[in-house]
């Protein structure tokens, strides 16, 4: 049974569920990686990648909804009602795209959250 961190560092078994291979970000060569749960090391290249890639998830569900948003305006809606509804869902989109360019800005994460 491994021990209960993070990275699975302790093994009973030895090191034989640990491997040495570079970070796929950084490229440094790490003991950090483990074969049991293919943790990569803490570095902070590695760490703004997962950022980037859980902000442009987050921007694409956003996106999605909002063209649902969009998409279920009734016809027959007041044509004024109709332009704020679509120009609100473009501001969501807006911000999206924007925490998504910038996942360490907290201001734009802050808006999108808030809206």
């Amino acid at each position: 049974m491994l021990h209960p961190t993070d990275t699975h560092l302790y093994s009973p078994l030895g090191d034989s569920r640990e491997r040495r291979v570079p970070c796929r970000d950084c490229r440094r060569d790490t003991g950090n990686i483990c074969a049991y749960c293919n943790t990569h090391c803490t570095c902070p290249e590695a760490a703004q990648s997962r950022a980037r890639q859980d902000a442009r998830t987050m921007a694409d569900d956003v996106h999605a909804a909002m063209a649902e948003v969009v998409a279920s305006i009734p016809d027959g809606t007041d044509p004024d009602v109709a332009r704020d509804i679509t120009a609100t869902a473009g501001m969501a989109r807006l911000m999206a795209d924007t925490a998504a360019e910038h996942p360490q800005s907290s201001t734009a994460w802050t808006m999108l959250t808030s809206a």
